[in-house]
């Protein structure tokens, strides 16, 4: 199926059945834009910035790997991502770091979903746990 040209200016394109399909780097971007808006009012550290980057990237990665770009998944990796923001800004509020996230509290977070994780089956795809992929939806 040829892309209409309203879904080649949104950065998308349709597989078949018609389902829109997101280009990898505009999810990177979007999911960039949602980490920096729930992050507000605090800051990133450098290196908790490259982190984060590096995590939507991998994330979106993944999604691609699994032909998961469609504007469903990409609400569910934006949910996800929000939920690790706010889990990153509790620890960093519990670590005294009231204005800046940075790898100290990137680790604690990343602590915290390991030990959520061996409780239950928490799953922050596409980000973490890496073997935790959702099944693929098919056109109704």
């Amino acid at each position: 199926m040829k892309d209409s040209p309203a879904s080649q200016s949104a950065g998308g394109s349709f597989e078949e059945g018609g389902l829109p399909r997101l280009s990898s780097s505009s999810c990177r971007s979007n999911l960039w834009l949602t980490a920096t808006e729930t992050i507000r009012p605090l800051e990133l550290g450098p290196r908790a910035r490259r982190f984060v980057q590096g995590w939507i990237a991998m994330g979106v990665e993944r999604m691609q790997m699994t032909d998961c770009l469609s504007p469903s998944y990409f609400a569910v990796a934006q949910d996800n991502l929000k939920t690790f923001v706010q889990l990153m800004k509790t620890e960093a509020l519990m670590q005294g770091h009231a204005h800046q996230i940075n790898m100290e509290t990137v680790h604690a977070a990343h602590r915290e979903l390991e030990r959520k994780g061996m409780i239950t089956t928490f799953t922050l795809w596409p980000f973490w746990p890496e073997h935790c992929v959702p099944p693929r939806h098919t056109a109704a």
